[in-house]
């Protein structure tokens, strides 16, 4: 089952969602490689505060690059795989997943 959650994304972390249970995957396609890194950080701390053990967040980008930075996933302990490009896309869109890594950090 789906749900959907409006708000906004960097302020959910002390948000009661899906009653009291946690997601298994979020999916994301806001511009994050236009954001500060702060935003980026709020965002992805509240994204994961609501995902289960094991989840993962699913973002797609324009750009070449896993649109959170080397810094916000080192700090935050996560980790980032790209998944694929759909180059019929114009322009080419890229999907990536992030996961917690052993030393994720609340």
């Amino acid at each position: 089952m789906a749900q959907v959650c409006q708000a906004d994304a960097g302020r959910l972390l002390d948000e009661p969602l899906f009653d009291g249970r946690q997601a298994a995957a979020a999916v994301c396609g806001l511009p994050l490689l236009n954001m500060p890194l702060r935003q980026q950080v709020n965002i992805m701390r509240s994204t994961f505060s609501h995902l289960q053990p094991g989840g993962a967040c699913y973002l797609f980008t324009y750009g070449w690059r896993c649109p959170i930075s080397p810094r916000v996933l080192a700090r935050l302990g996560l980790r980032s795989r790209r998944l694929g490009t759909v180059y019929l896309n114009v322009p080419p869109a890229r999907v990536w997943k992030l996961t917690r890594s052993r030393r994720w950090i609340s």
